[in-house]
Parts: structure tokens; sequence; C-alpha cells
């Protein structure tokens, strides 16, 4: 073999080294790409049935929600109902929180991620979820969002696995109570509404009423020496069940110690009445609502015509129905609704305006003037 055929095996038997170890290199556990567990819960989707618990801790304040049968409540607000929607938003942003990368596995650092343990002295936010035997299901520290693209992105970490992770998937915690719940109360338009009658402690009434298809109130017993105010002015409270909501909700018939209530009565073209009392305690006006079918107005029946199919919802199905979900609480009012509510006749009444006196016709009055005014000068 000639030397210029040894170097030619040489460098073909290096080629093929470097090669090998290219390879041996590439293909080492520690340089392939690691695979991340499919959700930072797993197998919680399978569970999602099962819970009947949730509680959520950020600083010192803790919102609980509970399940009975089908029905979640808002345990915080004695066991208002929760909106499943939102219940359900949650529960499934959770089981869907899917890993995207390691991070810390050391608590020294948790804060730093916003993932310290849920208390007065951190911004995390906790999430436990139970079964109906009381059992943890699953028990997660949220920590601070980060947005990647159009992608939701957060740390979060199991409790008792040290491993923290930056996960995608929204999770809609929300840790003011009032967002689990539906405000809404009342939705009865203004031209359902035939007469409103308040009475307040005082024995004093306000009552308007509009005549069959007229859309304007006319206010009754107007206090001598008064002349009602516009008709919107007067019309007003009509409007007051339109979409009527609350800002809070506790259970019962009265707040503690309160005065007698003013009391608002509704009359509806659809044979309901609707009745609020109201009261102002804690710096707020707590309503209690009920309702009740009041006789129909039906035309007299031709006897020749045939029998009329019965209404799919009567005036007592809807009354039943609004009792149901409202008896036994007490809500607090917006104040610009609560104060149509509670109108006095002297809000919807005003003072006539006074008349001018009336012009004299009599000769303006001529100055008297003395007689040593009249006198010639000199003289």
């Amino acid at each position: 073999m000639n030397a210029k055929a040894l170097k030619i095996l040489v460098v073909v038997t290096l080629v093929c080294v470097f090669a090998a170890l290219a390879v041996q290199k590439l293909g080492s556990p520690g340089d392939r790409a690691e695979a991340l567990p499919e959700r930072v819960v797993p197998a919680l989707a399978d569970k999602l049935n099962d819970i009947a618990g949730i509680a959520i801790t950020t600083g010192a304040d803790t919102v609980a929600l509970a399940k009975t049968g089908d029905t979640w409540t808002l345990a915080t607000k004695d066991g208002y109902p929760a909106k499943f929607e939102t219940v359900k938003a949650l529960l499934i942003g959770l089981a869907e929180l899917r890993p995207r990368e390691r991070k810390t596995a050391d608590p020294a650092l948790y804060a730093r991620l916003g993932l310290a343990e849920p208390g007065p002295e951190s911004d995390a936010l906790g999430v436990t979820l139970s079964g109906a035997d009381g059992s943890t299901v699953a028990d997660l520290v949220l920590g601070e969002q980060v947005q990647a693209g159009s992608a939701q992105q957060r740390f979060v970490r199991v409790s008792g696995d040290p491993q923290a992770w930056l996960a995608e998937g929204r999770v809609d915690a929300p840790t003011d109570p009032m967002r689990w719940l539906d405000t809404a109360i009342l939705q009865i338009p203004r031209d359902r509404v035939n007469r409103v009658t308040i009475t307040h402690p005082d024995g004093s009434v306000v009552s308007i009423a509009r005549e069959q298809g007229g859309t304007d109130y006319t206010l009754e017993s107007v206090p001598q020496g008064r002349t009602p105010k516009s008709a919107g002015e007067v019309g007003a409270p009509a409007s007051a069940l339109v979409g009527l909501r609350f800002d809070d909700v506790r259970k019962g018939d009265a707040p503690a110690d309160a005065a007698e209530p003013v009391v608002a009565v509704y009359e509806t073209t659809d044979g309901l009445r609707v009745t609020i009392r109201s009261w102002q305690a804690d710096g707020k006006t707590w309503a209690a609502i009920s309702a009740e079918a009041t006789a129909a107005q039906a035309a007299p029946a031709d006897p020749e015509s045939p029998s009329p199919e019965p209404p799919a919802e009567t005036p007592q199905d809807r009354a039943d129905a609004l009792n149901a979900r409202l008896a036994g609480w007490l809500f607090s009012l917006p104040q610009y609704q609560a104060g149509q509510l509670r109108k006095t006749l002297d809000d919807l009444t005003q003072a006539p305006p006074e008349e001018p006196a009336p012009e004299s016709d009599a000769p303006a009055s001529v100055p008297f003037l003395d007689a040593a005014d009249d006198a010639p000068d000199g003289e």
C-alpha cells in the first residue's frame, strides 16, 4: 500500500468515527426531547362528575361551592344557587391544563412564579376539588399568568408534588363571590304593569295606574295644594322591575332589628301580583319578594264557540316559579332601582308655581309737591 492510499484510508476511518460519535450523541437520553405528562392532573377529566365541593382560596379569603343533587350552590352566600356555566368552565379548565415546560422544584423559588402556599402573605390562588365524601380529588396552586401569542399559559403546581409547571390552558376561578351568581331577579316590562301601589310605614300611599291601552300612568290621590310632576317621573316606578338585579344576597325574611318595611305591589296585565318589601339597613336597601296569581279578567265566553285552549303557563305557574326561586332570600338592590320602589308623594308631586301679582290699571302716582317747591324762584 502506497502512501497516498494510506492517507485516503485514514481519512475515511476518521470520518466514520466522527459520524458514529455524532449518532451516539444525538441518540443519548440526555439530549432527546423530554416527554411531558399529557395533563397537569392526570385523569381529572374522568372524575368531574364525582366532584361535589370546590374551595378557592386567595389571601385570607375562601369562596366555597357545594353540589346538592344536580344543583351547585355558593356556600359563601348561604347556599344561593351558583351559575352552572361558571362551575363547568372552571372544572373543564383545570382538567385540560397541559404542561408545556418544567419549572423549579425548589419550594424556596415558588414565590417567584406566584406559587407560594396560598395565604395572607401569598398572591397564589389555591383550588381544591373534593368528592361527596369530603375526600380530595385535586388540589392545585395557580400562579402568575403568561400570554404566549394567542395561547394562555399559567404557572401551576399540584399540592404535594414539588414540581412546578408552565402549563397551557384557561382557568377562570373568580374570587369575588358575586361572579358565581346569576344576579337577575325579575324581568317584567313596563307595558305589563297596570298598577303600582307603594305603602310607607307612616301610612302614606303612592298609587299610579295606567288606563287600558294607554302608556302613561296617572298619580291617584294627589295631596291638596300639590300637582303631579311630569308623566315620565310619575310613571318611573312602573319600570323598576325591568331587569331588577341584586348586589348581594343572604337568607332571611327581614334584616335584624329592622323597622317596618316600605311595601311596593305590582299588578300585571297577565294576572300576577308581585309584592316587594324593602328595608334600609347596613347602608343598603334589602328586599324580600313574593308573588301571587290574581283573578283572570277573561272576556265572557261565546257559548257557540269552541272552548279555548288553556294557556301553556298560567299566572299561578308563574307565581309558583317565582316563589320557589325567591322565597326566603333577602336581596340587596342597586340604589337607582331601590329608589323607584320607595317613591313618596313628595317625590312625584310639586307645589304649583306661584302666580305673578296682577298689574294695576290705576295711573302712576305723582309725587306730592310742597307749595314752596311750586313757587317761582325769588318769591
